[in-house]
């Protein structure tokens, strides 16, 4: 049975109807799936199958999960309903596909677009129980068997009924004031204990990776070390965002620095970003199904996506906090200059001429190990 891509949802976030959308129009061949509730149920119309998450929530995993169950968070993290849900999702999404009779599914945070045929990419990550994103701290992307999901849920009921790391944490979050303990570190005991296999999605084939997270945050830099990819001058909505490199055939890429090539993304983790930047990257990304694109041709040329210009577009006045707080108009467009574009922020020639002696170099050093050319 094909694996399918299984989202799960409660409430109608904005971002929705880009994720969903690409996910379907990605996936021809896979059934899309969202378990959602009545607010979200209107997206079967995008061609994905819509199920109530709460019809599948009976089994003596789930009571046992309702039984000792436990809010551990610091003094400052106040998100109860939603630090419960991440662990619950799961036992949801086990029932759904003992159900179904789905040994092997996909499944992302469902504020990831997703930009390419995932059956594709089914062959390079058959020999693991799963994939892994969020730095390898969460199960995501590619499951593969129903037994790695059954362990996971036995091991965050196990954890609860464990005194000693229950009492860790607590401590832990006297420090760390805005945590709580989530199915993230659950799964990081899990696959350490249960010594699962498994491989991050965002280990980098043929020129060909997985975005964990397209914002890169203090706390990814603090924890994980995760700061791979070139990042913009501008900040949105306060955040450092990775540089987006679009390509004239539709494809997207983002710079990885220490090999210093761009890097093709799968798919696109697109947390705590405006409307405007998914809708930004789906337009595009739809390049790749559109039949005046083929054949393809074999010297695509790439840009660096505009935030300003887009920005400005979709009256999103949330991109250049440092405006709001008082700062001067110079300086603030002194710091938001983009290296070789105008006060219109328009690409001026220096910026691609020196992006075309960057790739021109590497594929000098490497002509046939990258895809792009």
């Amino acid at each position: 049975m094909d694996a399918p891509v299984i989202f799960i949802h409660y409430g109608d976030s904005y971002y929705l109807k880009y994720t969903l959308e690409s996910a379907v129009l990605f996936n021809p061949g896979k059934k899309v799936i969202l378990l959602g509730d009545e607010s979200n149920v209107h997206y079967t119309r995008l061609g994905l199958e819509h199920y109530h998450f709460k019809d599948y929530d009976s089994g003596t995993e789930i009571a046992d999960f309702d039984r000792v169950y436990l809010f551990v968070a610091g003094p400052q993290h106040s998100r109860r309903e939603w630090t419960r849900f991440v662990f619950r999702r799961w036992f949801h999404i086990y029932y759904f596909i003992l159900a179904k009779g789905y040994q092997r599914f996909w499944t992302f945070d469902s504020d990831t677009l997703i930009l390419t045929d995932l059956v594709l990419q089914e062959e390079k990550y058959k020999d693991y129980d799963c994939t892994e994103q969020c730095s390898g701290i969460c199960m995501n992307g590619l499951v593969n068997n129903q037994a790695v999901v059954k362990g996971y849920l036995e091991k965050i009921n196990e954890l609860f009924q464990r005194p000693a790391f229950l009492k860790a944490e607590k401590a832990n979050f006297r420090i760390y004031r805005k945590y709580a303990f989530t199915e993230m570190k659950a799964y990081v005991m899990y696959r350490e204990e249960a010594g699962i296999k498994r491989i991050r999605l965002s280990t980098i084939f043929n020129g060909e990776s997985y975005l964990d997270s397209i914002c890169t945050t203090e706390e990814h830099r603090r924890f994980f070390q995760e700061d791979e990819y070139e990042i913009y001058l501008e900040k949105v909505w306060g955040l450092d965002l990775k540089k987006i490199f679009l390509c004239t055939d539709g494809n997207i890429y983002f710079w990885h620095k220490s090999s210093n090539r761009p890097v093709l993304m799968n798919t696109i983790n697109m947390s705590w970003t405006p409307f405007w930047l998914l809708d930004a990257l789906l337009q595009h990304a739809k390049r790749k199904l559109q039949s005046e694109f083929y054949p393809k041709n074999p010297y695509p040329t790439m840009s660096v996506l505009d935030l300003r210009v887009i920005c400005t577009q979709k009256n999103d006045l949330s991109m250049n906090k440092e405006k709001k707080t008082g700062s001067s108009k110079n300086q603030s467009a002194d710091r938001l200059q983009d290296p070789g574009r105008d006060r219109n922020n328009m690409p001026k020639l220096p910026l691609m001429e020196r992006l075309k002696e960057k790739l021109k170099k590497i594929r000098k050093q490497d002509p046939n190990n990258y895809p792009l050319w």
